[in-house]
């Protein structure tokens, strides 16, 4: 078949620039002048569907226009610019932090100055009032066992029966035991008015039965000795946690640590009755709760490492009040180690 001729496929026609392929309607396609166009194929009817959709999450998104013709790379079609991404993009008024791809994206609020300043205050005199009521349940604590504590001295009849008879002791200790455990692990119980009111009465009249009775098997000098003591420790501790630069609230490892050897050596002086040790683990006592009464103070101050919730008030004044009273409970025995006891 000659070229040219009606029903013959593309030939090839020589001209000023080479040779232009030629149908056989002795036409040249391909060829504007300039330089070689590939014809290309008509879109089907799907691949026209989907050009007219636009791509997921970017509504109302325009198609680029077409490219201007150019001698193809082993292909037909043209390349599209990607749309902008929108992880660029901070919701208006907030500062994207960068880290968006991770945490699902977080922000920082401009805060007003003004409404900050109103903030802080608020926040100082929560704390205060905190405070004030912290130290005012650990006072009335405090009175009503140097209550039960002058009746056990100061009534011989009291004081003699108490002395001749332990199942008291122990009856006021298993309460004692039991409504810790109560305020301590139920949280209802310490936060619920005026039930955490009522636990924590409860619980101040069983210890301070416990302090009055323990009182008793001593000397009136001796207790007497012992609370000043007790009383010129608590308030150095309570100016220096006040005023010292150092975070006790970051020692809680340490102050478990020491609760720890506390035990044990109580139970080494369980099978090894002698007075050294006995010395020894009052003196350690002594120590371990000046610390833990340093540590509590702090958490109720607040501006530490760890603070405690406002709503802890009745937890902070118990651990305050058990801090005071172990702390006395030591000291007395220390002095009755040194003769001041009766036994």
């Amino acid at each position: 078949m000659q070229p040219g001729q009606p029903g013959a496929g593309p030939s090839w026609q020589a001209n000023q620039h080479g040779y232009a392929p030629q149908g056989a309607d002795g036409k040249q396609h391909g060829f504007d002048g300039k330089g070689w166009q590939q014809q290309q194929p008509a879109p089907s009817q799907q691949q026209q569907q989907f050009a007219q959709q636009p791509p997921y999450g970017y509504a109302g998104y325009q198609q680029p226009p077409q490219a201007a013709p150019y001698p193809p790379q082993g292909g037909y079609g043209y390349q599209q610019q990607p749309p902008p991404a929108a992880a660029a993009m901070a919701p208006p008024g907030r500062t994207s932090s960068g880290n968006g791809a991770n945490l699902g994206g977080s922000y920082v609020v401009n805060v007003d100055p003004d409404t900050a300043t109103s903030m802080q205050f608020a926040e100082v005199a929560v704390r205060n009032g905190f405070v004030r009521k912290v130290f005012g349940i650990v006072a009335i604590q405090l009175l009503v066992t140097v209550g039960f504590a002058c009746v056990c001295l100061f009534v011989p009849e009291v004081k003699l029966y108490v002395r001749t008879n332990r199942w008291p002791f122990w009856t006021a200790w298993g309460l004692a035991i039991g409504l810790i455990l109560v305020l301590a692990c139920v949280e209802k119980a310490r936060r619920v008015f005026p039930m955490n009111m009522m636990l924590l009465g409860a619980f101040t009249v069983v210890q301070a039965f416990l302090v009055g009775m323990i009182s008793a098997y001593y000397n009136i000098e001796a207790v007497l000795l012992a609370f000043l003591v007790t009383a010129v420790a608590v308030g150095c501790i309570t100016i220096f946690a006040i005023n010292t630069k150092i975070d006790v609230t970051r020692w809680g490892t340490l102050l478990l640590v020491g609760l720890v050897a506390f035990v044990v050596l109580l139970l080494v002086g369980m099978f090894w009755v002698n007075r050294i040790m006995y010395l020894v683990i009052a003196g350690f006592a002594c120590l371990l709760f000046s610390a833990y009464l340093l540590y509590d103070i702090q958490l109720v101050m607040g501006g530490r490492y760890y603070s405690i919730s406002p709503d802890e008030y009745i937890f902070a004044a118990l651990n305050i009040y058990l801090d005071i009273i172990n702390l006395f409970l030591w000291i007395l025995t220390l002095i009755g180690l040194a003769g001041g006891s009766n036994n």
